[in-house]
């Protein structure tokens, strides 16, 4: 099977039974990132959906999903603070549209493979939703991440 295939085929199916959007970044051969899927639930904001398709330059590692990238040790985000958007905002248009999005909470996990770490899993809720992520559904993605990138994890 295609990996990129799967992974956004797990994106997809991930919208809304386990959260109400999702991306997946891979790491490349040279290092950079790039984007595989993103998916939300609300098709009005497909323009913001259309927007993070591009995996947003990080060279500070202010963004958690850079953590996770570099270390495989996955995050829980019970809830996402304004202070913490504005952190990992590369700029104005950046944050309003991170603000759009309605953060509610969020569990980022690495995908990894015979030992390495391939990419991420982003699993996000919405304030607008009110569901939030918890130790449980943090388990759920880990295990999917882990399935998806054929392995029972990355090392860490």
């Amino acid at each position: 099977l295609d990996t990129d295939q799967v992974l956004r085929t797990i994106a997809r199916l991930s919208v809304p039974a386990l959260a109400d959007w999702c991306s997946v970044d891979m790491i490349e051969p040279d290092g950079s990132v790039r984007r595989v899927a993103v998916t939300h639930a609300d098709p009005t904001k497909q323009d913001i959906i259309d927007m993070a398709a591009t995996y947003p330059p990080d060279p500070e590692a202010r963004h958690p999903r850079t953590a996770v990238l570099r270390s495989g040790r996955s995050v829980l985000f019970r809830e996402v603070p304004e202070e913490g958007l504005a952190q990992i905002a590369a700029d104005e248009k950046h944050l309003a549209a991170l603000r759009r999005l309605a953060y509610g909470s969020t569990s980022i996990v690495a995908v990894g493979a015979r030992g390495r770490i391939l990419g991420v899993l982003t699993v996000a809720t919405t304030s607008e939703s009110g569901r939030r992520n918890g130790p449980d559904n943090l388990a759920f993605a880990e295990d999917l991440a882990h399935r998806a990138g054929g392995t029972r994890g990355a090392e860490r």
